[in-house]
């Protein structure tokens, strides 16, 4: 005869819940909470110094930074590449095949970075790399890549004035300098050009996540990355525009 004494509860749980639908509903509580957390701090962030007498900035360079919400070219496309994203991005990512699905995060990554950074026009892309405390002003002035390499370490400090590095440059291994070297060498040395160039580069993030968590077994979740966070994520801005991030004077559109 048949064990019948199993009952219904055949994920283990009680009330027969699966335990995998209990884990999935408490990694969904989770998000929820971590979001509202972050939406929290994020909004502490923007209105505190405004609604009250407090200093909230911090001094410790390269931590400074100001915002600066405002209206421009990009705004209007930002906004429509976000809600065409949300709206069919679900769709896309359940029909496309691998392959495809790849080339078109990449292109909505593309969309997506170039639109936020035309909230300033042209300039928004070009300009923050023209910075004189970012890389590209120090690789076009920089002759001997090996003696670069050899002495990078004692040109970090303030005290090596004049030939200190800025402050990109010297809070970085010596890779990062080598490859904006490697473009102007190649003739990609204006803002404009390299502005390009950091954005084809990092829109290709959402693939590697994508990519990592298919060999990992987790194709499912990888097509939901890709649909969704990887491609509207802000780390992609700070990939393309360094002064968001980083530098003396960042510039946040809207």
């Amino acid at each position: 005869m048949a064990d019948t004494s199993r009952g219904s509860g055949s994920g283990g749980g009680s009330g027969g819940e699966p335990d995998g639908d209990r884990g999935t509903a408490a990694a969904s509580r989770g998000a929820l909470v971590g979001l509202a957390v972050t939406a929290l701090l994020l909004v502490a962030t923007f209105t505190t110094e405004p609604l009250f007498p407090v200093d909230v900035h911090t001094y410790f360079p390269p931590l400074h930074a100001h915002g600066m919400p405002r209206w421009g070219p990009g705004t209007l496309p930002s906004i429509l590449v976000a809600a065409v994203l949300v709206g069919f991005g679900p769709r896309v990512a359940r029909s496309l095949s691998w392959r495809w699905l790849l080339v078109v995060t990449w292109l909505a990554g593309v969309v997506w970075l170039l639109s936020l950074a035309l909230v300033d026009g042209v300039a928004g892309l070009a300009d923050p790399l023209e910075d004189p405390y970012e890389y590209l002003p120090a690789a076009r002035a920089l002759d001997d890549v090996p003696g670069a390499v050899d002495g990078f370490v004692a040109r970090i400090p303030y005290a090596a004035e004049p030939r200190n590095w800025p402050p990109h440059v010297a809070g970085h291994p010596p890779g990062a300098l080598l490859f904006f070297v490697a473009l102007v060498r190649l003739g990609l040395d204006t803002g404009l050009g390299v502005g390009i160039v950091l954005v084809a580069l990092g829109a290709t993030t959402p693939l590697a996540v994508a990519t990592t968590l298919r060999v990992l077994g987790a194709e499912s979740a990888a097509r939901w990355r890709c649909r969704s966070w990887c491609s509207l994520r802000p780390r992609s801005g700070w990939r393309c525009r360094p002064t968001v991030g980083c530098s003396r004077r960042p510039r946040h559109g809207v």
